[in-house]
């Protein structure tokens, strides 16, 4: 686990560097040094509502790629019209998984889950190949080559990725100052261990009610002043855990480690 680093300064909270800066979401990072490129599986998560966009940018981004090193999955809210586009279209990369419960700001966490139910049940070949899940927005869009972004993740493999939100946004637990949920973008890259951390860890996704978000070190979100969305807070500290300022080496952001 862990979570591989998007710039060099970091924040200081209370007298600590914890490797987040600036007004929007940051990537804040381990520190480790890269390693050499290798091989590595990338699965495309994507979180649509009735269609997937630009598809002809997306056929000429995975023709960029080798065929069988990386697969794409998409949820819709409604899946039947995704369905049309799709066939339409006549892109068969992107493989649609049955709808789950989604609502914005209230639960994105069920079709991340659902998305890596089935990416995960998927066998890669050559066996034993890094992977890593990519959560994407429908308006999202690839801007380098998908060998440049596969060497680029290669270099750490059994890491994740997380952008944060200024500490400012972060949740705070009620009775204590210094724990907190820290916020990132639901935008995230996890590695094959971290993801399967996440599915162990949370219930099945349902179609017809929100997931109900695990408790984390005997902490409820009830605890915790929630200002901001659920997916937000929910993906980060149900791998990683709450931050704990009080205590020394506490911050699994790995800023310097």
């Amino acid at each position: 686990g862990g979570v591989v680093s998007g710039g060099e300064a970091g924040v200081t909270f209370d007298g600590q560097n914890l490797g987040v800066e600036g007004a929007g979401p940051q990537c804040g990072g381990d520190g480790r040094p890269s390693m050499p490129a290798q091989h590595m599986h990338l699965h495309f998560l994507m979180l649509a509502m009735y269609e997937v966009p630009h598809l002809e940018i997306w056929h000429a981004f995975f023709n960029s790629g080798t065929p069988g090193s990386f697969s794409a999955w998409v949820h819709c809210k409604d899946a039947d019209k995704c369905r049309v586009g799709l066939e339409q279209s006549g892109v068969a990369t992107f493989k649609l998984v049955p709808s789950v419960y989604s609502a914005w700001c209230t639960d994105l966490v069920s079709p991340m889950l659902q998305l890596l139910r089935f990416a995960l049940a998927q066998q890669i070949s050559p066996a034993g190949a890094d992977e890593k899940f990519i959560f994407l927005s429908d308006v999202t869009l690839p801007l380098k080559p998908m060998p440049v972004i596969q060497a680029e993740l290669g270099k750490h493999p059994s890491a994740s990725d997380f952008c944060f939100y200024p500490t400012g946004r972060w949740f705070p637990l009620k009775t204590d100052n210094q724990t907190y949920k820290p916020v990132a973008s639901q935008w995230s890259i996890l590695s094959k261990k971290d993801a399967q951390t996440l599915l162990e860890r949370m219930p099945e996704p349902r179609s017809d009610a929100p997931v109900s978000v695990p408790n984390v070190e005997n902490t409820s979100w009830g605890d915790f002043e929630v200002s901001h969305c659920i997916d937000e807070g929910a993906i980060y500290s149900t791998i990683f855990g709450l931050l704990h300022l009080d205590r020394p080496g506490n911050s699994h952001l790995g800023v310097g480690e």
